[in-house]
């Protein structure tokens, strides 16, 4: 349920569509890169962001409440969701180093 990005090439990365759960508050500190956006406050079983079709990278600040939503999201059927093992830092360590935004 969990992945390390930097195992991932820039073509492994477009199979995936990144999604950012921090707050709104945490949003300008780091990002410099296009995701979607879903706070994990404003999430709810009855109102999911997700399709179970589509494969999703999801992120936070260091990977713990991801890995939650992760864990909860499986549970519900959302078996194409992985959590990013440290969370937007490890997202940014490997965009830079790919040159990918």
């Amino acid at each position: 349920m969990e992945i390390d990005i930097s195992t991932l090439s820039k073509e492994d990365l477009k199979q995936y569509r990144l999604v950012d759960i921090r707050e709104p508050r945490e949003w300008e500190a780091v990002q410099s890169f296009e995701c979607d956006r879903s706070p994990l406050s404003q999430m709810s079983a009855d109102n999911l962001p997700f399709d179970k079709e589509r494969k999703y990278l999801i992120f936070c600040a260091r990977g713990v409440r991801s890995k939650n939503l992760v864990e909860q999201l499986h549970e519900l059927g959302y078996k194409n969701t992985l959590s990013v093992i440290g969370g937007i830092g490890s997202i940014e360590e490997l965009f830079a180093k790919q040159g990918t935004k």
